[in-house]
Parts: C-alpha cells; structure tokens; sequence
C-alpha cells in the first residue's frame, strides 16, 4: 500500500503548472508524484540512495515526505476494546506502543526504512550464477495486522504471532472465565455476544477468505468474528511483572477495596466510588502505565460527569477517595 501524497500542500507550490523532464506539462500530477515516490523508494532499495538521500529529493521536489514515523502519545490513550493481535502482542512483548501497532488509528498513515541485505545476481562479466549481497532500505508502510502473518512494529522490530504459543496462556484464562472474557460477532446468527468459557476449549483462531482473524471450532468450521477484549481485564491478567495468574493479586495488582467503611460518601465521593467499585470490582488497579495514564482512564469512565479544569485539582480529589475507600 502506497502512502497519499497530501496535494493541498500544493497551494505553496512555485506555480501551478507542473512540468517533466522534457519540459512538458503534466496533466495528472498525482499520478507523476506517485510514480516519482515509487522510484525514489526503488533507488533506497536498491542501495542507489540512502534514505537521507531519498527524503531531500521528495522535499526538494515537492513529492512529500516518504517516511512518518509513529510518535508515541505524551498521554496513553484509552483503548478499551482490544482485537486479538494486540492481546498476542501484550502477552509476547507487554509494551504498549507494540499494542498500538496494531490498532488503525495509530497505524494508519504511518511508515518506516528498515535496512536490510539481500542476495541478488552477479552484475556482467561475472560467473554464470555468481550473487553478491546487495545492502538496501525498504519503506514499510504500516497497515492492517494479522495473527498469522510476520510484520514489523513501529520500531522496526520484526513480530510473528503464528506459532500461538501466547494463545495457550490466554486460553486457559478465557477457560477459567472469571478474570477475562471475549465477545464476538457468531456468523451463523449474526449477533454480537459473550463467547462462553467453555467454548475455549474448542475453539482455534484461524484466517477467512478476507485475511481476518476468526474463531473456528475444532473441525474448522468459522464461529465468531470481530472478536474483541476488554484490555482492563488483558492486562489485569498479563500484568508486566511475572506470577501465577492465581497469585497475582497477592503480587499487588490492584488496592482493595475496604470492606468496612467509616462512613458513606456523599455527592461527588459517592458518585466516583460507586463508579470505581461498580468498574473495578477487585479493586483499583496499580498497574498503569504511568499517573497521567490513571489519571485519563477514570477521567474516561466518568465522561460528562468530569467538571474539572485543573488536572492537579481532580488528581487531589481522586487520592482522596482511595485512601478514604482503600486499604493501605
């Protein structure tokens, strides 16, 4: 998939009429700059121009750039759902900005060079069936994910999810059922639904015509499709320290709730523990990434209910409801 050149850009440009090299003028200037990335792209893989090379020339011509990195967000983003690709990716590298890879809203318009080395035919005067190691950089423009195809993260990383050994780990919690649940569409209905717990058992992901990872029952017959996770319950299980998942809340995952308390909240309290217990039932979580990461995810859950303009503010407001609420 080729990257789209963004043509307002050329309101900034010298004149609007655009020319060849001989000189003529060019009547479909987004097929002319296409081609023209194309080739510049081809001259980097060849080892012909370095990627440095290759960006003044697209800038200098007004071709656009080639490579857009992914920047990771100063804030982590909420993302609530997750597909079974950035589970595999949680559980095999518990990194987030390999879980964003695959996701499109942050995949999407992004690319990378990667260098590689490949081996290609001798040039002339060389034996016949003669190679030599040929040094280039490829442009990997990110797009969509598969279980079971290799890819590169955002990094450059290569990642292959296919021999499902982070399958078996999740497969016996999905088994379990009371720390992590799946939903997905059943194809034979149509509906949307909870996969139950024992259904794990017989269950595999597999491809359809379209690429897409699905659910098949032992004799491959596609069950479900779309299938999501909530990421809370991923993470809560895959936390990035080590253990038995029976031991993890022992390892301080989450902060208990009280079970005695001195007294009822009232307005404001009352509304944000009702929501933290009905939400996060174990317990609040410990296993943010970051503060400003706890910070947005109970933000999210209040929704039009946050009022306030000062983060620093709401941040005093939300300690003290769990130190009211929790056990130390």
């Amino acid at each position: 998939m080729q990257m789209t050149f963004d043509f307002s850009r050329m309101r900034n440009m010298p004149t609007s009429v655009w020319y060849d090299e001989d000189g003529l003028p060019i009547e479909d200037v987004q097929e002319f700059i296409k081609q023209r990335r194309e080739e510049l792209i081809e001259r980097a893989r060849s080892g012909e121009l370095s990627p440095e090379q290759a960006e003044k020339e697209a800038a200098d011509k007004f071709y656009g750039r080639l490579e857009v990195k992914f920047v990771s967000p100063d804030t982590s983003p909420v993302v609530a759902l997750w597909s079974p690709e950035m589970v595999a990716a949680w559980i095999v590298k518990k990194d987030f900005n390999v879980v964003l890879r695959h996701s499109e809203e942050f995949y999407k318009g992004k690319s990378l060079w990667v260098s590689f080395e490949r081996t290609v035919p001798a040039g002339p005067g060389e034996p016949p069936f003669a190679t030599r190691r040929q040094k280039g950089h490829d442009l990997i423009v990110f797009g969509q994910t598969s279980l079971f195809t290799p890819g590169f993260d955002f990094t450059g990383r290569p990642f292959d999810y296919s021999d499902m050994r982070w399958f078996k780990k999740l497969r016996e919690v999905l088994i379990d059922g009371t720390t992590l649940k799946a939903h997905g569409k059943d194809i034979e209905h149509g509906l949307t639904k909870l996969i139950k717990p024992e259904e794990w058992q017989f269950l595999t992901f597999s491809q359809d015509g379209a690429g897409r990872t699905i659910l098949s029952d032992e004799e491959g017959h596609p069950k479900f499709q779309n299938i999501t996770f909530l990421s809370r319950e991923v993470r809560r299980c895959f936390p990035k320290h080590s253990g038995m998942i029976e031991e993890r809340v022992n390892l301080r995952e989450v902060r208990r709730w009280k079970v005695h308390i001195d007294k009822e909240p009232k307005g404001k309290r009352r509304f944000l523990y009702n929501l933290l217990r009905t939400e996060f039932k174990d317990g609040f979580p410990l296993n943010f990434h970051s503060d400003a990461e706890r910070l947005e995810t109970v933000k999210n859950l209040m929704g039009k209910n946050y009022k306030y303009v000062e983060p620093d503010s709401f941040k005093r407001f939300l300690n003290g409801v769990l130190k009211e609420y929790c056990e130390d």
